[in-house]
């Protein structure tokens, strides 16, 4: 799925996992569509690791969003965010460290 400010990439890992690989933007003007095709993708799948890689931005409403799909889905998720040093020091500053180290 694509967007213009965020997009969505399946494929299978080595050990045949899905990877779902989350781009761009996550924040409340995106959130919604995000949240909408990621329940789709889960749904289809036994086991995945959600990777966010090439986040430019993300706010409390993407946080909210990683915290919910933990709960939800923590035996058949693997959350893995890999962020710029400038939004990793925002979030460290901020308190939200937890949100970002599985």
């Amino acid at each position: 799925m694509k967007d213009n400010l965020w997009y969505i990439e399946v494929s299978s890992t080595e050990d045949k996992n899905h990877l779902i690989q989350l781009k761009g933007t996550v924040t409340i003007s995106t959130i919604r569509n995000i949240a909408r095709e990621l329940q789709k993708m889960i749904k289809e799948r036994k086991y995945f690791v959600l990777q966010l890689t090439d986040i430019e931005n993300i706010d409390v409403s993407g946080l909210q969003l990683l915290e919910s799909l933990k709960k939800e889905y923590r035996e058949q998720v693997d959350i893995q965010v890999q962020l710029t040093s400038e939004l990793h020091e925002l979030l460290h500053k901020s308190g939200f460290t937890k949100y970002i180290v599985n």
